[in-house]
């Protein structure tokens, strides 16, 4: 399995599984009206966009966990990298909604 051990497969799956993640979370907790970009760009009005961001990486902490107990480095190096896009995109947003 040391094809899996690709700092670009840790990546994608860090970018990916949050993604699932979002559309899973809300499918089984939403049952309004809105569709899911409707009800995304709600709770970036309403400063719930961040918290979203920030419950939803947290599965990258199993995989990272799982990249760790293999020993694939340099895919947990993908993930690592991962997580602090959306980190960013916390901070983005978070810092964004202050001046609105």
């Amino acid at each position: 399995m040391e094809k899996v051990n690709k700092f670009y497969i840790g990546f994608v799956a860090g970018v990916v599984i949050p993604l699932v993640f979002v559309y899973v979370f809300v499918g089984l907790r939403y049952h309004g009206e809105l569709n899911l970009w409707q009800l995304l760009v709600r709770l970036y009005e309403l400063r719930g966009l961040t918290a979203l961001i920030a419950v939803a990486a947290l599965p990258n902490l199993i995989l990272f966990y799982f990249f760790l107990n293999k020993e694939y480095w340099e895919g947990g190096k993908g993930i690592i990298a991962a997580v602090l896009v959306y980190a960013a995109l916390v901070l983005l947003f978070y810092f964004s909604n202050l001046t609105t």
